[in-house]
């Protein structure tokens, strides 16, 4: 097991439950080893999630509600980075969640050696690289778009 990736699976679960439950909610992580499989979850009270967006949430760059997303900072690769790393690992990941009620986020993974998941790692890291220098790169583009069109403080009032 990489147990940096691990770490920054755990990491991400983590600061969501954190950042999206209300203040004084809980969260709650339990973690149980059958025979050579770990499960982990990471329980919170915070906003929950709609069913129609469990398989959304895991996707690169999706914030399911942008006015949230907005409020608390983040781009989207925090549960995209989570889904991967846990599938480098032969593992699984899935959220059950209620509007209002709060969030699970369970995976499991095998227990085995980290050097038959290091082969994985390079080709993950090189598509992560691409996505986040594409969106760089819209960004830089919309930030250009925008300058155009804007007048400025210095610009005469008309």
């Amino acid at each position: 097991m990489d147990k940096v990736k691990f770490k920054q699976i755990l990491y991400n679960l983590l600061n969501n439950a954190i950042k999206f439950s209300s203040e004084g909610g809980k969260v709650n992580i339990s973690a149980e080893l059958k025979e050579d499989i770990v499960e982990i979850s990471v329980k919170d009270e915070g906003i929950g999630i709609n069913e129609a967006d469990y398989e959304r949430v895991f996707h690169p760059f999706v914030q399911i509600d942008e006015s949230i997303s907005r409020k608390h900072g983040g781009v989207g690769l925090g549960l995209a980075l989570v889904k991967r790393f846990v599938e480098l690992h032969g593992g699984k990941v899935w959220v059950k969640a209620s509007p209002g009620k709060g969030s699970t986020f369970t995976f499991r993974i095998p227990k085995r050696p980290e050097s038959q998941v290091q082969e994985n790692i390079s080709s993950v890291q090189t598509s992560y690289d691409l996505e986040i220098e594409r969106e760089k790169e819209k960004n830089r583009k919309i930030k250009e778009k925008a300058e155009v069109f804007s007048m400025g403080p210095e610009s005469p009032n008309i």
